[in-house]
């Protein structure tokens, strides 16, 4: 492989924690407000709104690296 492709890997798996550390974190925020105000529905809210801004990023991430290796 090249250095450039490990450059690539590295910065995908990187991406790749990111997402998971950012819906884990809205689960974890979630099950607490769910606990603090007696609900059962916060939580599963909260993990869906990590999951579309951790696919948010993402799609951004790779926007941004497909419009730097066309310049």
């Amino acid at each position: 492989m090249k250095k450039s492709s490990y450059n690539q890997s590295i910065k995908y798996i990187g991406v790749a924690i990111q997402m998971g550390a950012t819906i884990a974190l809205c689960n974890y925020l979630g099950a607490l407000a769910d606990g603090y105000f007696q609900t059962v529905w916060i939580e599963s809210a909260g993990t869906f709104f990590g999951i579309v801004a951790s696919m948010a990023l993402v799609i951004t991430q790779v926007i941004r690296d497909s419009k730097s290796q066309q310049n």
